[in-house]
């Protein structure tokens, strides 16, 4: 790599010291060539420093938002460099990551749904020790740089869908799919992921006993930034506390939308933690950090609200992934004769509705994840042409359970168009 992957800083004057404080934790990563860093600093006496301004945030293939007190009162930062980051962000031409520096309101700003550093969202001046917050805050960085540079080979014109019927799982590859060269123009995906450990109310976490949900998301979280067919355009991490009702409510409600101009957007939620049945109506939600495992529709997300924002959107393909008891529930909440002809609609559920998901200390993973994440991660579920269908994850993940009475895995595909998950 003769340049490496090039990060440009957006920064406000005042946090000078934490920038530079950045730039040292990123530094082994810059010997290595992986990335090469620009800030304003880095403009020659004489030159127009707008203009390189412009020019560098044009081109920089990162763009980190330092976010502060100063940063969001800054015309500067906010309304040009950042309204411009954003823009780039939207189109998949470069990855804006914000990094909060100092506690500040920011949920509401246009960076606001995207996944934030360091970890669970607590500006670097709030950890006890600095350097885990900047070691944090590099060792994500230093992945995404390796998943563009992986990605950064020429692709075809072609978009990685064929238009090939294929409704039914199990169903064959038709002779018009093995025809398709499977081009891997990236498009845009909009994701949620939720892994949920622990509840806010410490008996339900004693109760739950689950040791890997948040592992699992995290899991599948990095294998959707690290695709070859995808460019995160707005994905969400929600573990822990970040994971309320409201949160993920909102964070669905912001990806499953009425939108133009979303003939090749992939949206995609998943969810590893508690199914919740209602004792009052035996209705299933999906437990949240503020859930109540007495009445579940109390920090709990009924299944039949994610069928419908399903049904809302106008992407071209909807994806959901439940690894969670009573998870196969959302089947029957799914009406058939509701979905666009023009729509990809896919359900994988973990379990039956009246089985338990099932985690394993072996794996660390979720049993339906882990299987889920061999297939499609790892690679075990390539077809033709070295490449992963979404019907021919369905079929690996089906016959991984073909003899596994206790969990069997419901899956729901429904669609004219053929989607590429990996190639």
């Amino acid at each position: 790599m003769e340049k490496g992957i090039e990060i440009f800083f957006c920064y406000a004057r005042k946090d000078q010291a934490l920038l530079n404080d950045l730039k040292t934790h990123l530094t082994l990563i810059t010997r290595s060539g992986l990335i090469n860093m620009w800030h304003d600093a880095n403009i020659s006496p004489g030159a127009e420093w707008e203009k390189e301004i412009d020019k560098h945030l044009n081109t920089a293939q990162i763009i980190l938002l330092l976010v502060s007190p100063d940063f969001m009162a800054s015309e500067y930062c906010y309304s040009k460099e950042m309204m411009r980051a954003m823009e780039r962000h939207e189109r998949g031409e470069a990855r804006v990551i914000p990094i909060l520096l100092r506690p500040v309101d920011w949920k509401g700003a246009p960076f606001g749904k995207l996944q934030v550093l360091p970890t669970d969202a607590q500006p670097i001046t709030k950890w006890q020790n600095r350097d885990d917050a900047f070691l944090d805050i590099a060792t994500e960085i230093k992945k995404v740089a390796e998943d563009l540079a992986s990605a950064s080979s020429p692709h075809s014109e072609e978009p990685p869908f064929s238009h090939d019927s294929q409704d039914n799982l199990g169903a064959q590859q038709t002779t018009g799919e093995k025809n398709n060269e499977f081009a891997t123009v990236r498009n845009p995906l909009r994701a949620v992921v939720v892994g949920i450990n622990q509840y806010s109310n410490p008996r339900y976490s004693k109760l739950a006993q689950l040791r890997f949900a948040r592992t699992d998301a995290e899991e599948i979280y990095n294998t959707l930034y690290r695709s070859n067919v995808f460019y995160a355009q707005e994905v969400s991490l929600l573990t822990a506390e970040r994971a309320t009702r409201r949160t993920i409510s909102e964070r669905i409600a912001s990806v499953f939308t009425p939108r133009s101009f979303d003939s090749t957007t992939i949206e995609l939620f998943y969810f590893a933690g508690h199914g919740l049945r209602s004792p009052l109506d035996l209705s299933v939600s999906l437990g949240c950090y503020d859930a109540d495992f007495v009445d579940p529709t109390q920090g709990g997300i009924r299944l039949d609200d994610i069928s419908n924002w399903l049904l809302r959107s106008s992407a071209a393909c909807s994806i959901v992934i439940i690894d969670a008891t009573f998870s196969g529930s959302i089947i029957d909440t799914i009406q058939s004769d509701k979905i666009p002809p023009s729509k990809t609609l896919a359900i994988f559920a973990s379990c039956g509705s009246d089985q338990a998901s099932r985690e394993s200390r072996q794996l660390r993973h979720g049993i339906f994840t882990d299987k889920l994440l061999r297939g499609w991660r790892d690679g075990e579920a390539r077809g033709y042409g070295g490449v992963i269908t979404l019907l021919g994850l369905a079929d690996y993940v089906t016959s991984s359970f073909a003899s596994d009475w206790r969990q069997i895995p419901q899956i729901f595909i429904r669609g004219g168009r053929t989607i590429v998950l990996s190639k």
